[in-house]
């Protein structure tokens, strides 16, 4: 779904949201849900799978999925000095 999705017979007024768009707006809030559940508990059932924390095969997938893997990479170096240090 796109934002080209939500096409309107006419102009509203400014401030005014036509009943039909948060009727939208409601449906992909609730299938976004939907989908977030699912996807903690996939991520939970597998990071017990293989013996991982769920955090952090979560926050794995969600860096490789964002482009952010080289940001958790040095995070995850910090912590390892932190804690060696500790």
């Amino acid at each position: 779904m796109t934002s080209d999705d939500f096409t309107l017979s006419s102009p509203p007024l400014p401030g005014e949201v036509p009943q039909s768009v948060i009727a939208e707006l409601r449906e992909c809030r609730k299938r976004a849900a939907d989908f977030s559940q699912a996807f903690s508990e996939s991520v939970r059932a597998q990071a017990e799978k293989y013996g991982v924390a769920p955090s952090a095969l979560r926050r794995f997938v969600c860096a490789l999925e964002g482009g952010d893997i080289d940001k958790l990479t040095r995070e995850a170096e910090d912590i390892e000095r932190l804690v060696a240090a500790e």
